[in-house]
């Protein structure tokens, strides 16, 4: 599991990104946490949580740069264990809601896994549990942007 002095190094670097970013400051985060890059493709590399293979990455588009970053909190739960896979979740859930609580614009909850956290700078925070895994995806100012206009229509 990631510790939350982590998520929180990661979280500030990733908030303190200029927008829209560009395919070499998509490197250079991961490259500033020591991920190894895939050799297929650089944005797809390792992670603290699964360093053994290419478990997180970050999609990049050719119109609005850096779109997103998604990653483990999470893995090899025993998925057995309900209460366990509960807790941990919690425990990462809690820590979204309590750092985001002052710049919070909207929430949504979609079950006891899975939540949407939208600060008021428009990053989107996805919070997924399934299993044995939890993971994180954050979405750039104009991914959210897009996203909060095509649920509009």
């Amino acid at each position: 599991m990631m510790t939350l002095s982590r998520l929180s190094e990661l979280l500030d670097a990733w908030e303190s990104l200029t927008w829209p970013a560009s395919r070499a400051d998509a490197a250079a985060f991961r490259d500033r946490f020591g991920w190894t890059p895939d050799p297929r493709e650089s944005l797809l590399f390792t992670s603290d949580v699964v360093p053994e293979r290419s478990s997180s990455y970050i999609v990049y588009t050719p119109f609005n740069g850096v779109a997103s970053f998604d990653f483990y909190l999470a893995a090899h739960l025993d998925p057995h264990d309900k209460k366990q896979c509960e807790q941990a979740y919690s425990y990462y859930q809690e820590y979204l809601e309590q750092r985001l609580q002052n710049r919070l614009a909207s929430k949504r909850t979609f079950d006891k896994t899975s939540v949407e956290l939208i600060s008021q700078d428009k990053i989107l925070y996805y919070l997924g549990g399934a299993g044995d895994r939890i993971r994180l995806s954050l979405n750039s100012p104009s991914e959210t942007g897009n996203l909060l206009d095509f649920l509009d229509r």
